[in-house]
């Protein structure tokens, strides 16, 4: 199975009227070039799946979200996501927020895909917290018989990573670039079950293997007017080759 993962876009609708959100992130506007360029090159590809990492648009709103999602419509591949903080960062409550994306047609909800020895595993993390019952939800349905790759917007908390961010960015608060409110996730049910991870958020790329688990930090995915590092790059990965390319614009 070939997979493309992309993360942060920050998507904002040309038809957005927050004007102060409009003044204030401004380097994310006109994105929508950059971000077409890219899901063009993904289409060549030809994958099986593309997974959007998160903060696919810069905050909540029905202009940002319908803009967003008619632009991965655009595309015929099929698509997962997970949430981003950007994604559900509004003024009502979370539960309203994701029925607004699933009524737009992006799944938010935490599941696993199964595809004979391979389980995709979407985990909602964009608030640095993973929805109450996750853990007991990760044990019950956790097959390790199969190769179980996860994807999450926030990073995992374990020192490693939060080592790994510091090296990278000193200045990084840990409090929201790792799950640092779900604390005990990784040691608890993830630990020796997880083949790979591929996490967003940081705005910046790497990789590090921690024991048998391999993790990708990826950086925004589209070119934007701040100074990001690696943008306008994304992976693509084969899941039985193990294979793993980056595309860049």
């Amino acid at each position: 199975m070939k997979i493309a993962v992309l993360g942060d876009a920050h998507l904002i609708s040309p038809k957005a009227t927050e004007e102060k959100k409009v003044k204030k992130r401004k380097h994310f506007r006109g994105t929508e070039v950059s971000f077409r360029k890219m899901m063009n090159k993904v289409e060549k590809k030809k994958p099986d799946l593309v997974v959007f990492l998160g903060d696919l648009v810069d905050w909540f709103s029905k202009e940002n979200i319908s803009y967003a999602v008619n632009l991965v419509n655009e595309f015929e591949i099929p698509r997962e996501a997970v949430p981003g903080n950007h994604d559900i960062n509004g003024s009502i409550s979370k539960n309203r927020m994701l029925q607004e994306w699933e009524r737009q047609g992006i799944n938010f909800e935490n599941r696993i895909i199964e595809k004979k020895d391979l389980a995709l595993i979407f985990l909602d993390s964009a608030l640095s917290r993973v929805p109450e019952g996750t853990a007991e939800w990760l044990d019950q349905n956790i097959d390790k018989t199969k190769k179980n790759i996860l994807f999450t917007h926030v990073p995992l908390n374990i020192p490693e990573v939060r080592e790994f961010i510091l090296n990278v960015d000193p200045d990084k608060d840990l409090n929201k670039y790792v799950q640092s409110k779900s604390p005990n996730l990784y040691d608890d049910c993830l630990k020796g079950n997880i083949d790979q991870v591929y996490t967003g958020h940081l705005h910046f790329g790497g990789e590090l293997r921690i024991e048998n688990t391999e993790m990708y930090f990826m950086p925004v995915c589209v070119k934007a007017g701040k100074p990001y590092p690696d943008m306008g790059k994304i992976l693509i990965f084969d899941t039985e080759t193990d294979e793993h390319k980056y595309l860049e614009i």
